[in-house]
C-alpha cells in the first residue's frame, strides 16, 4: 500500500508530463517489492522519459518500479489489472481525452 507520502512524491515527479490518471496494482505491490505503477498522461511520453520517470522514483521510494501504460495493459491480464488497481490521482481539468479506461475514482 502506498502511503500519502509517497503518493505525492509520484505525482510531483511525473508532473512535469502533466499526469491524466495515476494508480498502483497492490497485489503486485503485496507480492514482491516493486511497484507496479500504472499510468496516463497528458504529454506524449518518449520511451526514455519513461525511463528517466522510473529511474528517479525508483530512487525516491527507494523500490522497484515498473510503469505500464493504461492502453498497453495486456488484454489477457486487463481485467484483473484493472480490478487489482487502487487510483490515486486523476486530473478532471485535463483537456486531452481519457479514453475512459474503466475505473472508478
Amino acid at each position: 500500500m502506498l502511503t500519502k507520502e509517497q503518493q505525492k512524491i509520484i505525482v510531483e515527479t511525473i508532473k512535469p508530463f502533466k499526469p491524466i490518471r495515476l494508480a498502483y496494482n497492490a497485489y503486485d505491490s503485496r507480492e514482491n517489492d516493486r511497484l507496479e505503477l500504472l499510468y496516463r498522461l497528458g504529454e506524449n511520453v518518449s520511451l526514455l522519459d519513461t525511463c528517466g520517470i522510473m529511474i528517479d522514483l525508483e530512487k525516491q521510494l527507494n523500490q522497484k518500479v515498473n510503469m505500464v501504460h493504461f492502453d498497453y495493459i495486456s488484454p489477457y491480464s486487463k481485467k484483473e489489472v484493472l480490478q487489482e488497481a487502487i487510483p490515486f490521482y486523476h486530473d478532471s481539468k485535463s483537456k486531452k481525452q481519457d479514453r475512459g479506461t474503466v475505473l472508478s475514482y
